[in-house]
């Protein structure tokens, strides 16, 4: 992978330059190749970090842990994420404040984001996918607007540390809320093919299933999954998302409380799961397929060749989200040794009567959890595969030169 170092700092150097970038409707995953036209997911560095593939490129990473990040230019806002979501339970991590300026206009702000957040804009300034901090005033920033002073005697300054514990209910009642959902679209669909989709997303969440639709591809002599990304529901409103409401964002400074960013009415965060988000499905192309194979009674192959509408792939969550301004740097810490003020937020949550799931864990928790998921799910496709006899179904290892670009890779299928 080649090096560049950027002119205006040689501290950091951008190593992840050449890597297929996530943009709108396409997402990548590191792979490794264990043989003929099969990969296994990997990392670069196993352990929770920022991801590479999450960030402008005018976004550097430290490219020893992955976990500091700079905006080396001076191009407006722009955000970058973890490497992995929260799903579930009650979890903490921090923001190491390593270089802002408000005399020299550097700035940041912090939260938490949906994949369907653009990074193109600081975090809390989208319509219900993120939530966020204003390091100036601690005002939240939420749906489109700054809203609500969290507390106005606090500035975030170089060096502090801004815990976030944030509570989701679990994995399994976050499905329950869906599947009525979904029950109740199964009772007014007429549509033959979208009644297909539906029941096959509600026996996914009756079996507590992840599914990913995903190619694999060699990029600049690397293996990437490429699988299509989340998008919003263009044509939802407020009043049509769910809330989880047992969810709160409470945020730490140097690990005192300073305030909850969720205290206010309709500031709860919302359900991130189909229907709710989707995918830019090719109905153009698999519409024709299903009612071809449905037609010659081929469930069989319905169920291999018709590609899912709904289906959740584990990256869907809530993500630890940095904004920068200018030459603005901030650090995720996310491991318990690594966490400074653990012991006093876990202090706080026993003693908490508002907090009633008292099983804290730290953001590395929550990336060792996705790993053994993502794990068993790639030992599981790679029996399925090999126990195919039509090696047609299956999804190639496509060779891309290195002349061509991540636009260009994403048109492989």
């Amino acid at each position: 992978m080649e090096k560049s170092v950027s002119v205006e700092s040689s501290l950091i150097t951008n190593d992840y330059d050449n890597i297929p970038m996530n943009k709108r409707h396409f997402k990548y995953d590191l792979c490794k190749c264990i043989g003929n036209e099969e990969v296994l997911t990997t990392d670069y560095i196993n352990d929770v970090h920022i991801s590479p593939f999450d960030r402008p490129l005018n976004m550097v990473i430290d490219p020893l842990t992955l976990k500091s990040i700079k905006n080396e230019f001076q191009k407006g806002w722009a955000s970058c994420r973890a490497n992995t979501p929260i799903r579930e339970g009650l979890t903490y991590f921090e923001y190491h404040i390593k270089n802002i300026d408000f005399a020299n206009n550097q700035h940041t702000r912090l939260g938490l984001s949906q994949r369907t957040f653009p990074l193109s804009q600081p975090v809390g300034s989208d319509l219900f996918n993120s939530v966020g901090i204003r390091d100036m005033t601690f005002e939240r920033l939420y749906n489109r607007k700054k809203d609500v002073i969290v507390n106005k005697d606090v500035v975030i300054e170089n060096d502090d540390r801004i815990g976030v514990l944030i509570s989701l209910p679990s994995i399994q009642e976050h499905y329950d809320i869906i599947k009525k959902i979904i029950e109740n679209k199964i009772q007014s669909e007429t549509d033959e093919f979208e009644l297909f989709h539906l029941k096959r997303y509600l026996n996914d969440l009756s079996e507590n299933k992840i599914h990913k639709e995903r190619v694999s591809i060699k990029y600049k002599n690397e293996y990437f999954y490429e699988s299509q990304d989340y998008v919003s529901v263009g044509n939802l409103k407020s009043e049509d998302l769910i809330d989880l409401n047992t969810s709160f964002v409470k945020i730490f400074k140097n690990g005192e409380y300073i305030g909850d960013l969720s205290n206010e009415d309709n500031c709860y965060l919302k359900s991130f799961l189909p229907p709710f988000v989707e995918i830019n499905y090719e109905t153009n192309r698999f519409r024709p397929l299903f009612y071809k194979l449905l037609k010659q009674d081929d469930m069989k192959n319905i169920d291999t060749l018709v590609a899912r509408k709904y289906y959740d792939d584990g990256s869907l969550g809530y993500y630890p989200t940095i904004s920068l301004f200018n030459e603005s740097c901030v650090e995720l810490v996310g491991k318990v040794d690594d966490l400074k003020y653990y012991n006093e937020v876990l202090q706080y949550v026993q003693q908490s009567d508002d907090i009633k799931n008292k099983d804290l864990k730290d953001l590395k928790y929550r990336y060792d959890e996705l790993q053994k998921q993502t794990a068993l799910y790639d030992e599981e496709d790679l029996r399925t595969k090999r126990s195919l006899n039509n090696h047609d179904q299956i999804a190639p290892v496509e060779s891309l030169t290195s002349e061509m670009t991540p636009d260009n890779a994403m048109d492989v299928e």
